[in-house]
């Protein structure tokens, strides 16, 4: 039998064999669950830091669009990784009314900017920028804030709501 992981502290989880993270939202249960399995058939590690968010009032498609696209876009970058550094780090709290997401993960090459646009490393050009502007369209919803680097050949994506 594996470790079953629970949210109900702001800890880093992470398991071996079966694995649950039970952050009291269905939900965001059933994304995160799904997006670590994903993940580590790829051999790549997902450390999450993650509470209670079962008092989250956001509409459930908005959730689902901030998780997957943020991960999926995490996962990618680090299939493109070949050494032991392709960690993904998730941190997820609820905080007084407010939830803070954020997702680190390492990039093979550093990204671009021009603007406040990223420039795609996509070979389809079509592709690039889709789930980036989902993301933002449910933050501007929110009336939030996210807030992306890359740096030291990480790249971070943070993102802030009140709900």
């Amino acid at each position: 039998m594996g470790n079953i992981g629970t949210a109900s502290q702001s800890k880093p989880v992470t398991a071996h064999g079966i694995f649950n993270i039970n952050t009291n939202n269905m939900i965001v249960n059933s994304i995160l669950n799904q997006k670590f399995k994903q993940a580590k058939k790829k051999g790549i590690p997902i450390l999450f830091s993650i509470n209670d968010l079962g008092n989250i009032s956001m509409v459930d498609e908005d959730l689902v669009t901030l998780l997957t696209n943020l991960l999926d876009n995490a996962i990618e970058a680090c299939e493109k990784i070949s050494d032991s550094s392709k960690v993904i780090k998730m941190r997820f709290i609820d905080e007084a009314g407010k939830i803070t997401i954020s997702v680190k993960n390492p990039v093979a090459v550093p990204l671009q900017y021009r603007g406040r646009k990223l420039e795609t490393g996509k070979d389809k050009k079509s592709e690039h920028g889709i789930g980036m502007g989902n993301i933002q369209s449910v933050v501007e919803k929110y009336q939030g804030e996210s807030i992306w680097s890359c740096n030291g050949g990480y790249f971070t994506h943070s993102i802030i709501i009140k709900y």
